[in-house]
């Protein structure tokens, strides 16, 4: 099996899950949600979905809750709508590198700066 496959079936379950989320579910702890990444194993049968959601902490953990409880028809939906010979089995977690990006942003421009309040004209 080629090593680019799980990568194009990610892109796929990308695509179509971020429609029907968008379109179908009407659950508005999930309005504001989206998926920044897909990683499907080797084997096409797991998918781990990754999400950023508006909001604090409680309300990120609120949707992946809220996705993890409608996987099934999810997933459904995604055995209708992609050409698939097995349905991966998906799993929502929150995706914790936008934060880290931006803790790590701030941390870097706190450094720049110090030295700028040290130098005397």
């Amino acid at each position: 099996m080629s090593t680019d496959r799980p990568r194009r079936v990610g892109a796929l379950i990308h695509r179509e899950l971020a429609q029907v989320i968008s379109r179908e579910m009407d659950d508005p702890r999930v309005e504001l949600v989206a998926i920044t990444t897909v990683d499907v194993s080797p084997d096409l049968k797991n998918a781990t979905v990754f999400i950023s959601s508006v909001g604090d902490q409680s309300a990120s953990q609120t949707a992946v809750e809220v996705l993890n409880g409608a996987s099934h028809f999810l997933r459904r939906h995604l055995g209708h709508n992609i050409d698939l010979r097995v349905t991966p089995a998906l799993r929502f977690r929150y995706d914790e590198s936008i934060q880290r990006g931006a803790e790590l942003e701030r941390l870097i421009d706190d450094l720049v700066k110090k030295p700028e309040d040290n130098q005397t004209d």
